[in-house]
């Protein structure tokens, strides 16, 4: 993406957490079981379901791809996966304590998602 863009140029983008507690669960179960599973939890259709590989997604790994090769870049760990356990209400409870704690103690591997603004 770095050679696309012009000098100055700026790369605006959403990374899954790979080890986040719902990228862990999803490497567990085989995408073929996942599928009719977050369609029924989640409502989603079966199309919309795909496997993902989460290379290199966390804090660390997207900080040690950005360093040397961008001007400047900014990575925001973002702990909002409550709507993965919206179905359960010991879930949400569960999930919101391990969200406030990950967040608290500056866990920036485990968050859900990555906003990343880097700069060529």
């Amino acid at each position: 993406i770095h050679s696309y863009l012009r000098p100055g140029g700026r790369l605006v983008a959403q990374f899954a957490g790979g080890r986040s507690p719902f990228a862990l669960v999803s490497r567990a179960i085989p995408h073929r079981i996942a599928r009719p599973i977050l369609g029924r939890i989640q409502g989603r259709t079966p199309e919309s379901v795909f496997p993902a590989e989460y290379d290199h997604c966390s804090y660390s790994g997207l900080a040690r791809l950005l360093d040397g090769a961008w001007a400047g870049y900014s990575i925001e760990p973002l702990y909002v996966g409550y709507g993965y356990v919206r179905f359960s209400r010991v879930l949400r409870a569960l999930y919101m304590g391990f969200e406030e704690w990950a967040c608290r103690s500056a866990r920036r591997n485990l968050a859900v998602h990555y906003r990343l603004v880097a700069q060529a």
